[in-house]
């Protein structure tokens, strides 16, 4: 085989050898291995979304998916709007792994994310977060739930979640319960893991930023919880701690325009330069802080 050859979304069960490169270049992603003896051969790129687990078919006819299966909710989008069946997909908070669309939903997940009160995302990362971020409309709001960590390069810096658009963004949430925020029975955690900054905004847009705990942000540069250069940024009733600019100011936060910081704590952030907690510089940079 020459050229790329991408396998994602898929189940690969029960093969001596799961996926084997013996020419070309494989890329595989978000796929489900299930009793294989090996499941890579040869020199293959993965994405790191795969998984090893149980596919618990209904039967291997039809191979559909039990309500205990690994693959449910496991998948990524790739604007499959049905299944071979012909059953919408996704149903829950993300496409399952293979061709059938389980109606069960994986409660396991440690980060769910919606914009908008629409499609419910979820991950064992912060992918969710991401995926919420860029289906929600301008002026709409993304509500998250749970655990959500790791921070990926996207569009030339490394974060937890990338904003580009007027947004609220708000924590406090649970699978079960979109409706009402509890930030401190409920906690809601965006953590960079050390890998990153948390939270990168672009662009003069307005955020609103409500009931989240910003925590592991390390970046080389300014603003290790949070960084807006020129966006007008609304913090309020969270927490941001354990970040650090370890090349510059705002431990905590960098803002370079209006920022408003109410009802929340800064606690064990560092800067190498100005502002362990927050550093508000610019030539349109204004701090509020209220109680």
């Amino acid at each position: 085989v020459s050229g790329t050859t991408y396998i994602t979304n898929s189940i690969i069960s029960n093969y001596p050898i799961g996926i084997e490169r013996t020419g070309g270049a494989v890329i595989e992603n978000y796929n489900l291995f299930d009793g294989n003896t090996v499941n890579l051969s040869g020199t293959v790129t993965s994405g790191g979304n795969s998984i090893t687990g149980t596919a618990a078919f209904f039967d291997t006819t039809s191979y559909t998916l039990t309500a205990s299966s690994a693959a449910i909710d496991r998948g990524t989008n790739l604007g499959v709007t049905s299944d071979f069946f012909g059953d919408p997909r996704p149903q829950q908070f993300a496409p399952d792994i293979g061709y059938d669309e389980s109606p069960f939903a994986n409660y396991g997940l440690a980060c769910y994310a919606t914009a908008d009160g629409a499609t419910v995302f979820g991950s064992d990362n912060a992918q969710a977060v991401r995926n919420a971020l860029a289906a929600a409309s301008a002026g709409g709001v993304v509500k998250i739930a749970g655990y959500c960590a790791g921070a990926v390069l996207d569009s030339g810096d490394t974060q937890v979640a990338l904003i580009t658009k007027t947004l609220t963004v708000a924590g406090g949430y649970t699978v079960t319960n979109w409706t009402t925020s509890y930030p401190i029975t409920q906690p809601t955690t965006l953590d960079a893991a050390q890998g990153g900054r948390v939270i990168f905004i672009t662009g003069t847009v307005s955020v609103a930023i409500e009931g989240l705990q910003i925590a592991g942000g390390l970046i080389g540069d300014d603003g290790g919880g949070v960084y807006a250069e020129s966006a007008s940024v609304t913090i309020s009733n969270s927490q941001v701690y354990s970040n650090t600019a370890d090349g510059g100011d705002g431990g905590g936060i960098f803002s370079g325009g209006i920022l408003t910081v109410t009802n929340s704590s800064f606690f064990d952030n560092a800067a190498f330069v100005d502002g362990g907690g927050i550093s508000n510089n610019g030539s349109n940079a204004l701090l509020f802080v209220t109680d």
